[in-house]
């Protein structure tokens, strides 16, 4: 590829993910003023036994190695907020450059602006030496020459106990590592207060039972959302159509990812059912063309929905009533998204042992369960040794990873999902037919790929 190509490539990262993760009398303040100190005493102690594990967590990834002298570049996703998140980060990062001699610098990327800014810094060689990389975005990284293969600096061991390593493959080749999955996982809620009074005694685990559930809720309240389903924001496919191509069997790719499968039976079943959902058992109100994942789940928490499909980390605190989470339905398999970010090493890292050792060193058990406690980031269980305990709502679904799967890399992949969108959504208002939308989702995804 000539220079003026992967530039001119180059540039369409910044496509990326630009559409396509809380007064008193004197004796009730001396009892205040020491349940505080108590207070304090405890956060301290639990801050220096972070502060322990932290170390441990960095002296273990890097033991007997010394990087004195190297410095890395690295680039993160904001998780929390900038100040939050410098904080947070510095603190770690002073541990691992105290046990190994290499130091960091810190770049926190909007989500927003992220490909802008990493096609900006790579053009200029000043790209940074590890980065954040959300699911489905390495693709066209890879394709322009930017990320490396690190698939063999990890064990066989460190491997095996990565519960998510295999979907960081791109063409047969690692240049990513799971950092972040399970807190936007999609799944099933139901609540079961709203489905008992109807007359259903368990929440339904296929389509058929989906449907015959939905019946007896709108005869039993015809004011009620029996079911709900997003189709309104750039995120809307991953819990719609995407959803109901896995249950119906399917997949977003082929089987070596080399084309867009959206042209399938498969496919053609699953939009077919979001079509009669609408117009033939009309379980689903067409009111979802305008809604997004968060108006569906508020409607829930004000008990005017009796099913949706969403994700697990919004807020459900506000669920006065007895409700239950669920992997997603089963058409032909059961299936549920889990989208998972990663972070890359640049294949122009400064030292590619300290930067391999770095990313190690924020994917440890120790690192991932202060993110999730100070960032307050919905991380679930990443490895098989992680101590994690998930809500007990979810706890079922987050230990059975094999019944999810991952966000599969392809070419635009924002523009692919902007494009599902406005077909499912045409789809919903009836001006396109199940088999219009596969032919002309398959059409814009075989374009991506000759561009």
């Amino acid at each position: 590829m000539t220079c003026k190509k992967r530039w001119t490539a180059l540039l369409l990262v910044v496509c990326l993910l630009l559409g396509t993760a809380a007064c008193a009398g004197k004796g009730a303040a001396g009892t205040t003023t020491a349940a505080a100190a108590e207070t304090t005493t405890a956060a301290a102690e639990t801050t220096a036994a972070a502060a322990e594990t932290t170390a441990a967590a960095a002296e273990t990834t890097a033991a007997g190695k010394s990087y004195q002298g190297t410095t890395l570049k690295v680039w993160l996703a904001t998780l929390n907020s900038e100040d939050v998140d410098a904080k947070f980060w510095k603190e770690h990062f002073q541990t691992f450059t105290e046990k190994t001699g290499c130091a960091v610098e810190l770049t926190l990327v909007d989500w927003g602006t992220m490909f802008t800014q990493y096609t900006t810094a790579f053009m200029a060689n000043e790209g940074p030496d590890v980065l954040y990389v959300p699911g489905g975005g390495a693709y066209d990284l890879v394709q322009m020459g930017v990320l490396a293969d690190v698939q063999d600096y990890f064990t066989d061991e460190e491997k095996d106990n990565l519960l998510y390593w295999d979907t960081g493959a791109v063409n047969g080749k690692w240049y990513t590592v799971p950092f972040d999955g399970g807190g936007s996982q999609r799944c099933m809620f139901f609540n079961m207060d709203l489905l008992k009074a109807a007359g259903v005694e368990d929440y339904p685990k296929t389509w058929d039972e989906l449907v015959a559930a939905a019946k007896k809720v709108l005869a039993y309240d015809s004011s009620l959302y029996a079911y709900m389903t997003p189709l309104s924001g750039p995120h809307a496919p991953l819990s719609t159509y995407e959803q109901l191509l896995y249950q119906a069997g399917g997949s977003m790719m082929n089987a070596d990812c080399s084309a867009y499968a959206f042209d399938s039976d498969a496919s053609l079943k699953a939009v077919t059912f979001l079509h009669d959902m609408i117009y033939k058992d009309k379980i689903l109100s067409k009111d979802c063309v305008s809604m997004t994942a968060e108006n569906i789940t508020d409607l829930f928490t004000e008990g005017k929905v009796a099913m949706c499909s969403s994700y697990i980390g919004w807020d459900t605190s506000g669920c006065d009533f007895n409700w239950v989470a669920a992997t997603d339905l089963k058409g032909t398999t059961e299936a549920a998204l889990n989208p998972i970010d990663y972070l890359s090493v640049s294949n122009t890292a400064s030292n590619m042992d300290a930067a391999v050792d770095l990313v190690k060193f924020i994917i440890s058990d120790a690192v991932c369960d202060d993110v999730r406690a100070t960032l307050d980031v919905g991380m679930g269980k990443m490895t098989k040794t992680d101590q994690y305990q998930p809500d007990a709502h979810f706890q079922d679904i987050m230990e059975h990873p094999e019944r999810s799967y991952s966000q599969p890399n392809g070419p635009s992949m924002s523009d692919v999902f902007a494009n599902l969108n406005d077909l499912q959504q045409m789809v919903a208002m009836d001006e396109l037919t199940p088999q219009e939308f596969c032919t002309q989702a398959q059409a814009m995804g075989d374009s991506e790929f000759t561009k």
